[in-house]
């Protein structure tokens, strides 16, 4: 299963933020060259470990329908749809959603076609191929740590 981050939010799901691609990219670029030549390479400096103890205020989807899916988001189940950004959740596909701020505490009632479920911060909602849902509670790994 593929992961994609769809919140706008790159950060959420990287190691060291928006720019860990690049930064990558320039390192491999050194060392491949350094390795062609023959050449020592320096280590440098090496970035800080994330904070193991930070939890970024997110919600992970995984969409295990063979359909793309736009869920509404609601404070209670019988309350109108939040008008939040619009999210696409596409087919068999994790996305990593950012929590509003207003609603971290809270929590949020999501709904897909008839079905609902109450989320929190660092919820894991599946939604199966029957378009049942399910949540349980989930905190990405964070390798190297």
């Amino acid at each position: 299963m593929e992961y994609k981050d769809l919140s706008g939010s790159q950060g959420a799901s990287t190691l060291y933020g928006p720019y860990t691609l690049m930064a990558y990219q320039q390192e491999f670029r050194k060392l491949a060259l350094a390795m062609k030549r023959g050449q020592p390479i320096s280590l440098g400096s090496v970035p800080p470990a994330p904070d193991p103890t930070i939890i970024l205020p997110r919600v992970t989807f995984r969409n295990l329908t063979k359909v793309r899916l736009a869920p509404t988001f609601h404070q209670h189940e019988t309350s109108p749809p939040l008008k939040l950004a619009a999210l696409k959740l596409p087919p068999e596909i994790d996305v990593a959603w950012m929590m509003p701020k207003d609603y971290r505490q809270t929590g949020l009632v999501v709904k897909f076609d008839g079905a609902n479920a109450k989320i929190s911060v660092n919820s894991l909602v599946t939604i199966h191929s029957d378009r049942s849902i399910e949540v349980s509670p989930y905190r990405p790994l964070c390798f190297g740590l």
